[in-house]
């Protein structure tokens, strides 16, 4: 930057504002270029609903590599457009492997396999306190640990795999 530095000072408006505008761009391409490859293969699993073809471990190395990259820039600053790419790709990852594991989840469980509380709470009497707290009947929980549970076990499988 230093032996630009002299150059710059001799720069008229116009070419400090296309520097500034080429600058701006390269910017933006450096932050969105490494996520733009990963919206059609997502359109593409969400279309087909299989994740076929698409390998669980490349998100876990980038999610790894990204947040590795974050904990470096505490250390040593580097520009900041790669630190805004290093976010955005774990999100994008974050969002990739939600929806393989939803798209595998769905291929590998048949619909008879959900457990779902049919039955009644007759002889469940509820207590009364002093004070009243908003909570869901317990079938609700019920069926929302039977559904949640298989798919936290699915998951915690297919990341340490």
């Amino acid at each position: 930057y230093n032996e630009y530095k002299s150059y710059l000072s001799i720069m008229t408006a116009g070419e400090e504002i296309f520097v500034a505008m080429v600058t701006f761009v390269a910017s933006c391409f450096m932050v969105f270029g490494g996520v733009i490859p990963y919206i059609p293969q997502y359109l593409q699993i969400v279309k087909e609903k299989s994740s076929e073809g698409f390998s669980l471990k490349v998100c876990l190395v980038l999610l790894v590599a990204n947040i590795l990259r974050i904990a470096f820039w505490f250390g040593k600053f580097y520009e900041l457009p790669l630190l805004v790419q290093s976010f955005l790709m774990i999100a994008v990852m974050i969002a990739m492997l939600e929806l393989c594991l939803r798209m595998k989840n769905q291929a590998n469980l048949p619909p008879s396999s959900v457990k779902r509380f049919t039955g009644t709470f007759q002889h469940v009497q509820p207590r009364v306190h002093a004070f009243r707290l908003n909570v869901q009947p317990l079938h609700v929980f019920m069926h929302f640990a039977c559904t949640y549970k298989s798919l936290y076990r699915l998951a915690t499988v297919y990341l340490f795999l």
